[in-house]
C-alpha cells in the first residue's frame, strides 16, 4: 500500500543524538570484531574495509546502512535494530559522508558475494578522501593523494562468508541510482556501470534470499 512505500523510500526526521551517544561505541567495537577489523599486533587501529589497511580507530567510521534517522525501515527489510553489526561497515573518513549523500554505492553481486563500490558522479572522481592519504602508503602505485577515482570499482574486503545487510545496501543503492538519473551533475561514470531497469527485481529477489 501507499503508505509502506512511503516508509521504504522516505526517511523519518527523529532526534537520534541521545541514541548515537549511548550506542555507537559499541556498534564499532562490533563491527571490527564481526569483520575482523582488529589488528592484532596495535589494537588502536582499525581496518578500513574498502582501502583494506589499518588506520588509527578515530578516523574510521562505523557506518550505518540504514540510518538512524530510517530506523523504521529496518523490520520492513527483515531486521530488528540499526545497531544490528550486519547494518554496518567500515569505512575510513569521508567515505562514509559520501555513501550517507548518494555520491557512491555499495553494490552487492549475489552470484559472486563481492560487493563493489561505485562512484556516481564525474566531479567525485579527482576529490581526494579526506583526511587526505598517500598513494605509496596503501600500495597504490604513483605520487600524490588517494582520490576517488582510485578506489572507484573497489570490492569491501570481507570475512570468509561473513556480510552486511546486502538487501540494506540495494536499497540505498537503488535510491542513489534514480537521484543520479534526474541530477543535473555530470554521472557518466554511473551510468557505466548502473544495472538496468529491469533488473533491480531480480536483484531485490537474490539479495532478500541470502541476507
Amino acid at each position: 500500500n501507499r503508505s509502506l512505500v512511503a516508509l521504504l523510500v522516505r526517511a523519518i526526521p527523529e532526534s537520534t543524538k541521545s541514541d548515537r551517544d549511548i550506542n555507537q561505541a559499541e556498534f564499532k567495537r562490533n563491527l571490527r570484531s564481526r569483520y575482523d577489523c582488529i589488528d592484532s599486533n596495535n589494537s588502536n587501529t582499525t581496518k578500513c574495509m574498502i582501502l583494506n589497511r589499518f588506520f588509527c580507530t578515530k578516523d574510521v567510521r562505523a557506518a550505518h546502512l540504514v540510518s538512524l534517522q530510517d530506523r523504521k525501515v529496518t523490520q520492513l527489510l527483515g531486521f530488528d535494530s540499526v545497531w544490528d553489526a550486519r547494518n554496518g561497515i567500515l569505512l575510513y573518513g569521508d567515505l562514509d559522508t559520501h555513501y550517507g549523500n548518494l555520491d557512491l554505492v555499495f553494490m552487492p553481486d549475489p552470484s559472486t558475494h563481492q560487493i563493489q563500490l561505485r562512484v556516481l558522479y564525474d566531479d567525485m572522481l579527482d576529490k581526494p578522501l579526506k583526511p587526505n592519504i598517500n598513494r605509496r602508503s596503501i600500495g597504490i602505485e604513483g605520487r600524490g593523494l588517494v582520490t576517488y577515482s582510485d578506489i572507484n570499482l573497489r570490492y569491501l574486503a570481507l570475512p570468509n562468508l561473513v556480510f552486511p545487510y546486502r538487501r540494506a545496501l540495494l536499497r540505498h543503492a537503488e535510491s542513489a541510482y534514480s537521484q543520479m538519473k534526474i541530477s543535473f551533475k555530470g554521472h557518466e561514470i554511473g551510468l557505466v556501470n548502473a544495472p538496468l531497469d529491469d533488473a533491480w527485481g531480480e536483484l531485490v529477489r537474490l539479495c532478500a534470499s541470502v541476507s
